[in-house]
C-alpha cells in the first residue's frame, strides 16, 4: 500500500486500501479507488510503523503529526469533514500506537493539503 519516497514521505495507493463488504467485491481492485476517512486512517496506521526513531525506553516512536496530501477534488470532499476526521482517528491511532507499543511526542494530529 505504501511506496517509500524519502525517509519520512510515502505514496499511498488507496486501491491497496482492504475494504469489508459484497459492495467493494463486485468491482474490478482498480476500477474504483475510495478515498475517505477509513483509507486515510489506514494509510497512516501503515506509516506509523515506518517511523524509524526510538525513545530512550527502546520503544518506537512514531511520528506526531501526518499530512495527507490528496488530489484537488479528493480534498474538496473531504474539507468539510476534516474536523470530524480528526476527532474519529484520534482513538483509531492510538490504538494502533498500542498495537506496535510506540510512544509519541505530542498529541496525534492528521492534516489534509
Amino acid at each position: 500500500m505504501l511506496q517509500p519516497l524519502s525517509p519520512d514521505r510515502f505514496r499511498a495507493d488507496f486501491s491497496k486500501v482492504k475494504r469489508k463488504g459484497a459492495w467493494w467485491k463486485v468491482f474490478e481492485p482498480k476500477a474504483v479507488v475510495v478515498v475517505d476517512a477509513w483509507a486515510i486512517g489506514q494509510a497512516v496506521s501503515a506509516v506509523m510503523v515506518t517511523c524509524p526513531f526510538k525513545s530512550a525506553t527502546g520503544q518506537p516512536q512514531v511520528w506526531n503529526e501526518y499530512r495527507v496530501f490528496l488530489s484537488r477534488l479528493d480534498h474538496d470532499r473531504l474539507r468539510p469533514i476534516e474536523a470530524s476526521l480528526q476527532k474519529d482517528l484520534g482513538p483509531i491511532l492510538y490504538e494502533e500506537l498500542v498495537r506496535i507499543d510506540a510512544v509519541t511526542v505530542g498529541a496525534l494530529t492528521v492534516r489534509l493539503s
